[in-house]
């Protein structure tokens, strides 16, 4: 009989991945208390949510949730990383942080968006994709250079005809 706390547990968990937009599965094996309380520090600063969980207690929430895809990410040491906001943004912080720190314990198992499961290839792919932010600025700047461009060109005329009737105006004051 499951005890109450694994119970509370499991039901935690899965509040977390119905809540959560992105999963990271991370296998942290070999890495130090300074090495981990850093990571979650810069995991906090994104609005990501780290966790240490059971792997039994994951298979279970996962079952329950119809998440039974990811349990092949839950052997070893289990961490996970929850996203609330931006999906893909986990990968980032996660990659620069193993990168930045030459961690070559922690690895990425894989991850859960959007209803698909990716592998840590794949993940280190999602890394490199541009933000929401990024892509918004780009999708501005491609509106907004046509536009700049008709503005120009529709006042490029009545900007020589004000050129041309200074022009006419200085002359005929100096006649």
């Amino acid at each position: 009989m499951p005890s109450p706390k694994n119970i509370e547990a499991v039901k935690e968990i899965e509040e977390k991945f119905r809540k959560s937009k992105g999963m990271y599965f991370v296998d942290f094996h070999g890495i130090n208390v300074e090495q981990v309380n850093s990571l979650r520090k810069e995991l906090k600063a994104s609005n990501i949510e780290y966790k240490v969980l059971k792997n039994t207690l994951l298979r279970i929430a996962a079952d329950n949730v119809g998440l039974g895809d990811v349990k092949q990410f839950f052997t070893g040491p289990t961490a996970v990383a929850f996203a609330y906001d931006d999906p893909t943004l986990p990968a980032r912080v996660l990659t620069e942080f193993i990168k930045k720190n030459k961690i070559e314990h922690i690895k990425i198992k894989g991850c859960l968006f959007e209803d698909k499961v990716f592998s840590a290839e794949e993940v280190e792919s999602i890394a490199k994709l541009p933000t929401r932010e990024e892509l918004l600025a780009k999708f501005l700047a491609t509106i907004q250079s046509p536009l700049a461009n008709l503005i120009s060109t529709l006042s490029a005329p009545m900007t020589q005809l004000v050129m041309a009737l200074k022009a006419l105006g200085e002359k005929k004051k100096e006649q």
